[in-house]
Protein backbone atom coordinates (compact mmCIF):
# COMPACT_ATOMS: atom_id res chain seq x y z
CA UNK A 1 0.00 0.00 0.00
CA UNK A 2 1.24 3.47 -0.77
CA UNK A 3 2.18 5.55 2.26
CA UNK A 4 3.64 8.99 2.89
CA UNK A 5 7.11 7.41 2.75
CA UNK A 6 6.64 5.75 -0.61
CA UNK A 7 9.06 7.30 -3.16
CA UNK A 8 7.41 9.58 -5.70
CA UNK A 9 7.17 8.56 -9.33
CA UNK A 10 8.43 10.80 -12.12
CA UNK A 11 4.95 12.21 -12.57
CA UNK A 12 3.74 14.99 -14.85
CA UNK A 13 0.70 15.81 -12.72
CA UNK A 14 1.01 16.49 -9.00
CA UNK A 15 -2.31 16.42 -7.15
CA UNK A 16 -2.95 18.26 -3.90
CA UNK A 17 -3.64 15.56 -1.31
CA UNK A 18 -2.47 12.88 -3.78
CA UNK A 19 -6.06 11.69 -4.31
CA UNK A 20 -7.55 10.78 -7.70
CA UNK A 21 -11.31 10.26 -8.14
CA UNK A 22 -12.36 7.80 -10.83
CA UNK A 23 -15.95 7.67 -12.05
CA UNK A 24 -16.82 4.06 -12.94
CA UNK A 25 -20.47 4.26 -13.96
CA UNK A 26 -23.61 6.38 -14.26
CA UNK A 27 -25.82 3.92 -12.41
CA UNK A 28 -27.24 4.73 -8.98
CA UNK A 29 -30.25 3.67 -6.89
CA UNK A 30 -30.13 6.53 -4.39
CA UNK A 31 -31.10 9.42 -6.68
CA UNK A 32 -29.89 12.25 -4.43
CA UNK A 33 -31.35 15.63 -5.29
CA UNK A 34 -28.05 17.41 -4.66
CA UNK A 35 -25.99 15.18 -6.98
CA UNK A 36 -23.71 17.00 -9.43
CA UNK A 37 -24.72 14.36 -12.01
CA UNK A 38 -28.41 15.14 -11.71
CA UNK A 39 -30.08 14.29 -15.00
CA UNK A 40 -27.18 12.00 -16.01
CA UNK A 41 -27.18 9.08 -13.57
CA UNK A 42 -30.11 6.68 -13.35
CA UNK A 43 -31.05 3.21 -12.16
CA UNK A 44 -30.17 1.90 -15.62
CA UNK A 45 -27.12 4.10 -16.25
CA UNK A 46 -24.19 2.74 -18.30
CA UNK A 47 -21.00 1.20 -16.92
CA UNK A 48 -17.44 2.03 -17.96
CA UNK A 49 -15.90 -1.23 -19.25
CA UNK A 50 -13.34 -2.78 -16.90
CA UNK A 51 -10.71 -2.75 -19.67
CA UNK A 52 -11.08 1.02 -19.99
CA UNK A 53 -10.97 1.49 -16.21
CA UNK A 54 -7.74 -0.52 -15.95
CA UNK A 55 -6.15 1.59 -18.67
CA UNK A 56 -7.15 4.75 -16.80
CA UNK A 57 -5.74 3.37 -13.55
CA UNK A 58 -2.47 2.62 -15.37
CA UNK A 59 -2.44 6.23 -16.63
CA UNK A 60 -2.97 7.61 -13.13
CA UNK A 61 -0.27 5.34 -11.70
CA UNK A 62 2.19 6.38 -14.41
CA UNK A 63 1.58 10.09 -14.90
CA UNK A 64 0.41 11.39 -11.48
CA UNK A 65 1.59 11.22 -7.88
CA UNK A 66 -1.76 9.89 -6.67
CA UNK A 67 -1.50 7.60 -3.67
CA UNK A 68 -5.22 6.84 -3.41
CA UNK A 69 -7.88 6.22 -6.03
CA UNK A 70 -11.51 6.83 -5.07
CA UNK A 71 -13.84 4.82 -7.33
CA UNK A 72 -17.17 6.65 -7.50
CA UNK A 73 -20.27 6.79 -9.65
CA UNK A 74 -23.08 6.75 -9.78
CA UNK A 75 -22.60 3.94 -7.32
CA UNK A 76 -19.37 1.92 -7.70
CA UNK A 77 -20.82 -1.11 -5.90
CA UNK A 78 -23.25 -1.50 -8.81
CA UNK A 79 -20.40 -2.06 -11.26
CA UNK A 80 -20.34 -5.73 -12.36
CA UNK A 81 -16.52 -5.81 -12.13
CA UNK A 82 -16.22 -3.93 -8.83
CA UNK A 83 -14.09 -6.61 -7.16
CA UNK A 84 -11.70 -6.85 -10.11
CA UNK A 85 -11.47 -3.05 -10.20
CA UNK A 86 -10.47 -2.76 -6.54
CA UNK A 87 -7.97 -5.61 -6.79
CA UNK A 88 -6.36 -3.94 -9.80
CA UNK A 89 -5.99 -0.64 -7.94
CA UNK A 90 -4.35 -2.42 -5.01
CA UNK A 91 -2.03 -4.31 -7.38
CA UNK A 92 -0.64 -0.94 -8.50
CA UNK A 93 0.50 -0.17 -4.94
CA UNK A 94 -2.30 2.38 -4.62
CA UNK A 95 -4.84 2.76 -1.84
CA UNK A 96 -8.45 2.11 -2.79
CA UNK A 97 -11.29 4.04 -1.16
CA UNK A 98 -14.69 3.57 -2.87
CA UNK A 99 -17.26 6.33 -2.32
CA UNK A 100 -20.53 4.53 -1.71
CA UNK A 101 -24.03 4.89 -0.34
CA UNK A 102 -24.14 1.14 0.33
CA UNK A 103 -27.39 0.82 -1.61
CA UNK A 104 -27.33 -2.18 -3.95
CA UNK A 105 -29.67 -4.84 -5.34
CA UNK A 106 -29.37 -8.55 -4.45
CA UNK A 107 -27.38 -9.00 -7.66
CA UNK A 108 -24.56 -6.82 -6.27
CA UNK A 109 -24.66 -8.12 -2.70
CA UNK A 110 -21.37 -9.92 -3.36
CA UNK A 111 -19.70 -6.55 -4.02
CA UNK A 112 -20.99 -5.23 -0.72
CA UNK A 113 -19.69 -8.28 1.17
CA UNK A 114 -16.32 -7.94 -0.55
CA UNK A 115 -16.13 -4.32 0.64
CA UNK A 116 -16.90 -5.36 4.22
CA UNK A 117 -14.33 -8.19 4.09
CA UNK A 118 -11.63 -5.87 2.74
CA UNK A 119 -12.43 -3.36 5.49
CA UNK A 120 -12.02 -6.16 8.02
CA UNK A 121 -8.61 -7.00 6.53
CA UNK A 122 -7.69 -3.29 6.63
CA UNK A 123 -7.01 -3.25 2.89
CA UNK A 124 -9.81 -0.87 1.87
CA UNK A 125 -11.36 2.07 3.73
CA UNK A 126 -14.55 3.24 2.01
CA UNK A 127 -16.06 6.70 2.26
CA UNK A 128 -19.76 6.52 3.02
CA UNK A 129 -22.31 8.96 1.63
CA UNK A 130 -25.57 9.54 3.47
CA UNK A 131 -28.62 11.29 2.03
CA UNK A 132 -31.56 11.46 4.42
CA UNK A 133 -34.63 9.47 3.41
CA UNK A 134 -32.65 7.88 0.57
CA UNK A 135 -30.28 5.33 2.11
CA UNK A 136 -30.97 5.46 5.86
CA UNK A 137 -31.12 1.69 6.39
CA UNK A 138 -28.09 0.90 4.25
CA UNK A 139 -26.00 3.61 5.93
CA UNK A 140 -26.93 2.52 9.45
CA UNK A 141 -26.25 -1.13 8.68
CA UNK A 142 -22.81 -0.46 7.21
CA UNK A 143 -21.84 1.74 10.14
CA UNK A 144 -22.96 -0.98 12.55
CA UNK A 145 -20.93 -3.63 10.75
CA UNK A 146 -17.81 -1.49 10.45
CA UNK A 147 -17.90 -0.55 14.10
CA UNK A 148 -18.35 -4.21 15.07
CA UNK A 149 -15.35 -5.12 12.93
CA UNK A 150 -13.16 -2.55 14.65
CA UNK A 151 -14.20 -3.86 18.05
CA UNK A 152 -12.78 -7.24 17.10
CA UNK A 153 -9.93 -6.02 14.92
CA UNK A 154 -8.84 -2.48 15.89
CA UNK A 155 -6.35 -0.46 13.90
CA UNK A 156 -2.86 -0.60 15.29
CA UNK A 157 -2.14 2.99 16.25
CA UNK A 158 0.97 4.76 17.39
CA UNK A 159 0.74 7.35 20.15
CA UNK A 160 -1.13 10.41 18.87
CA UNK A 161 -2.35 8.70 15.72
CA UNK A 162 -5.91 9.81 14.96
CA UNK A 163 -6.28 8.59 11.41
CA UNK A 164 -9.88 7.80 10.59
CA UNK A 165 -11.44 4.36 10.91
CA UNK A 166 -14.21 5.65 8.70
CA UNK A 167 -15.03 8.77 6.69
CA UNK A 168 -18.44 9.98 5.62
CA UNK A 169 -20.24 12.80 3.85
CA UNK A 170 -23.69 13.62 5.18
CA UNK A 171 -26.13 15.65 3.10
CA UNK A 172 -28.58 17.55 5.27
CA UNK A 173 -30.23 20.04 2.93
CA UNK A 174 -33.10 22.39 3.72
CA UNK A 175 -35.47 20.87 6.27
CA UNK A 176 -37.53 21.89 9.31
CA UNK A 177 -35.68 22.05 12.61
CA UNK A 178 -37.28 18.96 14.11
CA UNK A 179 -36.30 16.85 11.13
CA UNK A 180 -32.80 18.33 11.07
CA UNK A 181 -32.32 17.47 14.74
CA UNK A 182 -33.54 13.94 14.10
CA UNK A 183 -31.10 13.41 11.21
CA UNK A 184 -28.23 15.04 13.10
CA UNK A 185 -28.76 12.86 16.15
CA UNK A 186 -29.25 9.78 14.02
CA UNK A 187 -25.91 10.21 12.32
CA UNK A 188 -23.96 10.99 15.47
CA UNK A 189 -25.61 9.59 18.52
CA UNK A 190 -27.86 6.86 17.18
CA UNK A 191 -25.27 5.37 14.85
CA UNK A 192 -22.29 5.42 17.15
CA UNK A 193 -23.84 5.01 20.56
CA UNK A 194 -21.88 8.05 21.69
CA UNK A 195 -21.65 8.55 25.43
CA UNK A 196 -20.98 11.68 27.49
CA UNK A 197 -17.21 11.15 27.30
CA UNK A 198 -17.00 10.97 23.51
CA UNK A 199 -15.10 13.82 21.91
CA UNK A 200 -15.70 16.01 18.90
CA UNK A 201 -12.71 17.69 17.27
CA UNK A 202 -13.37 20.67 15.02
CA UNK A 203 -11.46 23.88 14.39
CA UNK A 204 -8.58 22.57 16.46
CA UNK A 205 -10.72 22.28 19.61
CA UNK A 206 -11.90 19.25 21.53
CA UNK A 207 -15.33 19.21 23.11
CA UNK A 208 -17.62 16.61 24.58
CA UNK A 209 -20.09 15.46 21.94
CA UNK A 210 -23.04 15.84 24.26
CA UNK A 211 -22.21 19.52 24.82
CA UNK A 212 -21.78 20.16 21.10
CA UNK A 213 -25.09 18.50 20.26
CA UNK A 214 -27.03 20.41 22.90
CA UNK A 215 -25.61 23.81 21.93
CA UNK A 216 -25.35 23.48 18.17
CA UNK A 217 -28.68 22.15 16.96
CA UNK A 218 -30.21 25.60 16.46
CA UNK A 219 -26.98 27.13 15.23
CA UNK A 220 -26.32 24.38 12.70
CA UNK A 221 -29.91 24.40 11.50
CA UNK A 222 -29.74 28.14 10.95
CA UNK A 223 -26.50 27.75 8.96
CA UNK A 224 -27.93 25.10 6.66
CA UNK A 225 -31.19 26.92 6.03
CA UNK A 226 -29.85 30.42 5.44
CA UNK A 227 -29.88 31.54 1.80
CA UNK A 228 -26.46 29.96 1.36
CA UNK A 229 -23.58 29.24 3.68
CA UNK A 230 -20.30 31.06 3.12
CA UNK A 231 -17.93 28.12 2.86
CA UNK A 232 -18.25 25.35 0.32
CA UNK A 233 -18.81 22.82 3.04
CA UNK A 234 -18.42 22.56 6.79
CA UNK A 235 -15.02 21.53 8.02
CA UNK A 236 -14.53 17.92 8.87
CA UNK A 237 -15.52 17.02 12.41
CA UNK A 238 -13.72 14.10 13.99
CA UNK A 239 -15.76 11.95 16.35
CA UNK A 240 -13.71 9.82 18.73
CA UNK A 241 -15.50 7.09 20.63
CA UNK A 242 -14.31 4.00 22.46
CA UNK A 243 -15.11 0.41 21.62
CA UNK A 244 -15.99 -2.08 24.30
CA UNK A 245 -12.33 -3.06 24.51
CA UNK A 246 -11.29 0.55 25.08
CA UNK A 247 -9.84 1.06 21.60
CA UNK A 248 -10.55 4.21 19.66
CA UNK A 249 -13.09 4.33 16.86
CA UNK A 250 -12.39 7.50 14.88
CA UNK A 251 -14.98 8.81 12.45
CA UNK A 252 -14.53 11.87 10.25
CA UNK A 253 -17.67 13.57 9.05
CA UNK A 254 -18.18 16.22 6.40
CA UNK A 255 -21.56 17.93 6.47
CA UNK A 256 -22.90 19.47 3.28
CA UNK A 257 -25.96 21.33 2.11
CA UNK A 258 -27.78 19.62 -0.78
CA UNK A 259 -28.67 22.58 -2.99
CA UNK A 260 -25.67 22.61 -5.31
CA UNK A 261 -27.42 22.32 -8.67
CA UNK A 262 -30.77 23.10 -10.19
CA UNK A 263 -31.87 23.00 -13.81
CA UNK A 264 -33.78 25.86 -15.41
CA UNK A 265 -34.69 26.29 -19.07
CA UNK A 266 -32.14 23.66 -20.04
CA UNK A 267 -29.34 25.35 -18.10
CA UNK A 268 -27.52 23.83 -15.17
CA UNK A 269 -27.60 26.46 -12.43
CA UNK A 270 -24.67 26.18 -10.04
CA UNK A 271 -25.25 27.23 -6.45
CA UNK A 272 -21.90 28.19 -4.99
CA UNK A 273 -20.73 30.26 -2.00
CA UNK A 274 -21.32 34.02 -2.06
CA UNK A 275 -17.82 34.54 -0.75
CA UNK A 276 -15.90 37.47 -2.30
CA UNK A 277 -12.60 35.93 -1.29
CA UNK A 278 -13.34 32.49 -2.71
CA UNK A 279 -10.76 30.95 -5.00
CA UNK A 280 -11.31 29.01 -8.21
CA UNK A 281 -9.13 25.86 -8.09
CA UNK A 282 -7.44 27.04 -11.27
CA UNK A 283 -5.96 29.90 -9.24
CA UNK A 284 -4.34 27.51 -6.77
CA UNK A 285 -2.99 25.28 -9.53
CA UNK A 286 0.32 25.94 -11.29
CA UNK A 287 2.80 24.68 -13.85
CA UNK A 288 6.57 24.57 -14.32
CA UNK A 289 7.81 25.02 -17.89
CA UNK A 290 11.35 24.01 -16.99
CA UNK A 291 10.25 20.63 -15.63
CA UNK A 292 7.11 20.15 -17.76
CA UNK A 293 5.03 19.42 -14.67
CA UNK A 294 1.71 20.75 -13.38
CA UNK A 295 0.28 20.91 -9.87
CA UNK A 296 -3.51 20.78 -9.65
CA UNK A 297 -5.83 21.53 -6.75
CA UNK A 298 -7.75 18.27 -7.24
CA UNK A 299 -8.27 15.61 -9.91
CA UNK A 300 -11.22 13.60 -11.24
CA UNK A 301 -11.71 11.40 -14.30
CA UNK A 302 -15.28 11.43 -15.63
CA UNK A 303 -16.95 8.40 -17.20
CA UNK A 304 -16.29 9.90 -20.65
CA UNK A 305 -12.56 10.12 -19.87
CA UNK A 306 -12.44 13.89 -19.49
CA UNK A 307 -10.20 15.09 -16.63
CA UNK A 308 -11.17 18.00 -14.41
CA UNK A 309 -11.12 19.35 -10.88
CA UNK A 310 -13.20 17.36 -8.40
CA UNK A 311 -15.42 20.25 -7.27
CA UNK A 312 -19.03 19.59 -8.25
CA UNK A 313 -19.23 22.93 -10.05
CA UNK A 314 -16.19 21.99 -12.15
CA UNK A 315 -17.18 18.44 -13.07
CA UNK A 316 -20.16 19.46 -15.19
CA UNK A 317 -18.14 22.02 -17.16
CA UNK A 318 -17.62 21.36 -20.87
CA UNK A 319 -13.98 22.50 -20.93
CA UNK A 320 -11.52 20.18 -19.16
CA UNK A 321 -7.81 19.32 -19.00
CA UNK A 322 -8.22 16.86 -21.84
CA UNK A 323 -9.23 13.23 -22.26
CA UNK A 324 -7.30 10.57 -20.38
CA UNK A 325 -7.83 8.06 -23.20
CA UNK A 326 -6.21 10.35 -25.78
CA UNK A 327 -3.16 11.72 -23.93
CA UNK A 328 -0.34 9.20 -23.70
CA UNK A 329 2.95 11.10 -23.65
CA UNK A 330 4.35 13.49 -21.05
CA UNK A 331 4.61 16.48 -23.37
CA UNK A 332 1.01 16.36 -24.61
CA UNK A 333 -0.27 15.78 -21.06
CA UNK A 334 1.65 18.78 -19.75
CA UNK A 335 0.46 21.17 -22.44
CA UNK A 336 -3.13 19.95 -22.27
CA UNK A 337 -3.29 20.55 -18.50
CA UNK A 338 -1.52 23.90 -18.76
CA UNK A 339 -3.90 25.12 -21.46
CA UNK A 340 -6.88 23.94 -19.42
CA UNK A 341 -5.76 25.88 -16.34
CA UNK A 342 -5.03 28.99 -18.41
CA UNK A 343 -8.47 28.77 -20.04
CA UNK A 344 -10.15 28.64 -16.65
CA UNK A 345 -8.12 31.56 -15.34
CA UNK A 346 -8.98 33.57 -18.42
CA UNK A 347 -12.73 33.17 -18.06
CA UNK A 348 -12.49 34.02 -14.35
CA UNK A 349 -10.52 37.20 -15.02
CA UNK A 350 -12.73 38.23 -17.93
CA UNK A 351 -15.85 37.63 -15.87
CA UNK A 352 -14.54 39.73 -13.02
CA UNK A 353 -13.42 42.51 -15.36
CA UNK A 354 -16.76 42.67 -17.14
CA UNK A 355 -18.71 42.77 -13.89
CA UNK A 356 -16.45 45.09 -11.88
CA UNK A 357 -17.74 48.54 -10.98
CA UNK A 358 -14.35 49.69 -9.74
CA UNK A 359 -10.81 48.48 -9.18
CA UNK A 360 -11.67 47.00 -5.78
CA UNK A 361 -14.37 44.83 -7.33
CA UNK A 362 -11.92 43.69 -9.98
CA UNK A 363 -9.37 42.32 -7.54
CA UNK A 364 -10.17 41.68 -3.89
CA UNK A 365 -7.40 40.93 -1.42
CA UNK A 366 -7.14 37.70 0.48
CA UNK A 367 -4.53 35.76 2.42
CA UNK A 368 -3.38 33.63 -0.51
CA UNK A 369 -2.76 36.04 -3.36
CA UNK A 370 -1.48 39.54 -2.51
CA UNK A 371 -2.94 42.21 -4.76
CA UNK A 372 -0.46 44.01 -6.97
CA UNK A 373 -0.58 47.81 -7.06
CA UNK A 374 0.36 47.82 -10.71
CA UNK A 375 -2.67 47.78 -12.93
CA UNK A 376 -0.97 45.63 -15.57
CA UNK A 377 -0.03 42.93 -13.07
CA UNK A 378 -3.19 42.38 -11.07
CA UNK A 379 -3.34 38.87 -9.66
CA UNK A 380 -6.79 37.28 -9.49
CA UNK A 381 -7.75 36.25 -5.99
CA UNK A 382 -11.38 36.54 -4.87
CA UNK A 383 -13.58 34.93 -7.48
CA UNK A 384 -17.18 35.79 -8.35
CA UNK A 385 -18.11 32.11 -8.42
CA UNK A 386 -21.85 32.36 -9.17
CA UNK A 387 -21.27 34.09 -12.49
CA UNK A 388 -17.98 32.50 -13.55
CA UNK A 389 -19.01 28.92 -12.76
CA UNK A 390 -22.35 29.23 -14.53
CA UNK A 391 -20.74 30.77 -17.58
CA UNK A 392 -18.13 28.01 -17.73
CA UNK A 393 -20.41 25.08 -16.98
CA UNK A 394 -22.92 25.95 -19.69
CA UNK A 395 -20.34 26.70 -22.36
CA UNK A 396 -22.26 29.70 -23.63
CA UNK A 397 -19.03 31.61 -24.14
CA UNK A 398 -16.95 30.02 -26.85
CA UNK A 399 -14.45 32.85 -27.32
CA UNK A 400 -12.69 33.32 -24.01
CA UNK A 401 -10.89 36.37 -25.32
CA UNK A 402 -14.10 38.28 -26.02
CA UNK A 403 -14.66 40.55 -23.03
CA UNK A 404 -17.75 42.10 -24.62
CA UNK A 405 -19.28 38.67 -25.01
CA UNK A 406 -18.64 37.98 -21.33
CA UNK A 407 -20.18 41.30 -20.37
CA UNK A 408 -23.31 40.45 -22.34
CA UNK A 409 -23.41 37.00 -20.77
CA UNK A 410 -23.03 38.43 -17.26
CA UNK A 411 -26.02 40.66 -17.96
CA UNK A 412 -28.10 37.63 -18.84
CA UNK A 413 -26.90 35.52 -15.91
CA UNK A 414 -27.09 38.12 -13.13
CA UNK A 415 -30.89 37.91 -12.56
CA UNK A 416 -30.75 34.11 -12.50
CA UNK A 417 -27.90 34.02 -10.00
CA UNK A 418 -29.38 36.76 -7.83
CA UNK A 419 -32.66 34.88 -7.68
CA UNK A 420 -30.88 31.92 -6.07
CA UNK A 421 -30.12 33.96 -2.97
CA UNK A 422 -33.55 35.40 -2.28
CA UNK A 423 -34.58 32.46 -0.10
Amino acid sequence: MKTANTPKRDEVVSISGSNAILEVNQKCLTGCGWCYKKGIVSKKGPQVPIKTLKERIDWIATHTDAGTIYPCGGEPLLHPDFVELCEYILSKDLNCSPITSGKVTPAESGNLEYLVDMYREQKITPELSYQHDRNDDEYLELIRRFRQIRRANPLQREEGDESADLMSTVIFGDMPFNKFKKVYDLVFQGVFGIDDNSEVIGGGKRKRFIDVARSNHRKLHSCFNRRYWKSRDFEYNTIITRTDSGNKFIYRLRSMNEDVFSIRDGRVIVRVPCNPDGLCPSMTSSWDDSANTVSVNSFLVRTDGEMTFSRPSCIRAKHTFGNIDELDDDNSIYHSFKEGIERLRNVIMQTKAAGAKNRYDLCKKDSYFPTSKKGDNIVCSGCNYPLACNIHINEELRDYGGCNNIGELIGRWTPIVADQYQK
